[in-house]
């Protein structure tokens, strides 16, 4: 027996953190959330594969996947502006399992209970056979690819001080050497969902596309442009 919604508002407990300046972050927890529903969704994709895995089970894992990082942020070793903004380590998801094992012993079986920090510590091994793990781990870097992937880029700029333009300098650099296409093909496990990674790719390069011609105001330009041209041929002479 697993106990979802006690689990849910356990795990936004233990997920929310309480700022120096009395506000509460809820970035981690909003991302454990869409974990949470991306991992039941890959399993619907993978049809009978998907359909053995223990839902609830994987649930609750896709909720405590990433308590690690408020773990450490809470014993200092990790600035607010570092949570998410690189994959889990090994040392986290340890965290995030001893973390899920502590809280939810009142809301899950034993066997239940291990086979959710199974899930956790299995999400990091490459060459883990482990299914339930395996969809974890593409739910994890679904989320981190595409639009999704700005808030945390604007989050991390904006806490170092840095401006738009540092942000779109970063991001031409990582388009110049395949940044994306590279981690995409080296990330999933399941190829529907590396197809989706590929579309929300897409959809992020007009995004940025657009930012950038905003930045630079090359849309204003090319209004003046036409103003210009008109210009010139209302002056012309007339043949």
């Amino acid at each position: 027996m697993v106990q979802l919604d006690a689990i849910r508002r356990k795990a936004k407990d233990d997920l929310i953190i309480q700022t120096p300046e009395g506000t509460q972050d809820v970035f981690l927890w909003e991302h454990a959330q869409r974990i949470a529903v991306l991992s039941e969704m890959i399993c619907n994709l993978l049809g009978p594969r998907g359909g053995r895995v223990d839902r609830e089970v994987l649930v609750a894992a896709a909720l405590y996947h990433s308590v690690g990082w408020a773990v450490q942020y809470r014993q200092g070793a990790v600035l607010r502006s570092d949570i998410l903004s690189r994959p889990l380590s090994d040392l986290q998801r340890e965290h995030s399992a001893v973390c899920a094992e502590e809280s939810l012993r009142p809301y899950a079986s034993n066997r239940r209970l291990q086979a959710l920090c199974a899930i956790i510590r299995e999400s990091g091994r490459r060459k883990t056979t482990h299914v339930a793990a395996k969809v974890l781990s593409d739910a994890c870097n679904l989320d981190g690819v595409g639009p999704l992937s700005l808030w945390l880029f604007i989050r991390k700029h904006n806490e170092e001080g840095l401006g738009i333009s540092s942000a779109l300098k970063t991001w031409d650099r990582q388009r110049e050497y395949n940044f994306w296409r590279a981690r995409i093909e080296d990330s999933f496990n399941f190829e529907p969902v590396k197809e989706i990674a590929y579309l929300r790719l897409e959809t992020l390069n007009r995004f940025m596309a657009s930012l950038s011609e905003h930045v630079e105001a090359a849309d204003v330009q090319s209004r003046l442009s036409v103003i210009s041209s008109e210009s010139v041929l209302s002056q012309s002479p007339s043949q």
